[in-house]
């Protein structure tokens, strides 16, 4: 299956190697939007019963950004093809809104498995 995603989405091997590895894991693939989302459920937290976080990352085959993207600062297509976000069973969403490039996601990635939170 990762040989799959990685060629019909265009997924980086940087990237790759989190999924190959089983930090990331797939949660849903949205073929008409060309569109594959991510959670990291090793680092899925509760902190009470009612309180819960989870890392999720949305990655939009490259190719498709303008006409897929969930958000933009100009023009569609004018931010990275990914977003990554942490959900809450009790609030909004937060998204990291400092990677610009998949070296900045990848850093991130491989800080949020040996630090923890990030």
């Amino acid at each position: 299956m990762a040989e799959n995603i990685a060629e019909k989405y265009q997924i980086p091997a940087e990237l790759m190697a989190f999924v190959e590895d089983g930090f990331l894991e797939v949660l849903s693939e949205t073929e008409k939007e060309k569109t594959i989302e991510f959670h990291i459920p090793e680092k899925m937290m509760e902190f009470t019963r009612d309180h819960l976080m989870a890392y999720n990352l949305i990655w939009i085959h490259p190719d498709y950004n303008a006409e897929f993207c969930h958000f933009c600062d100009e023009e569609p297509g004018d931010l990275p093809n990914f977003y990554l976000y942490r959900t809450f069973s009790d609030a909004a969403d937060d998204f990291e809104s400092d990677l610009e490039t998949v070296d900045d996601l990848v850093d991130w990635l491989e800080q949020l498995r040996v630090g923890g939170v990030v």
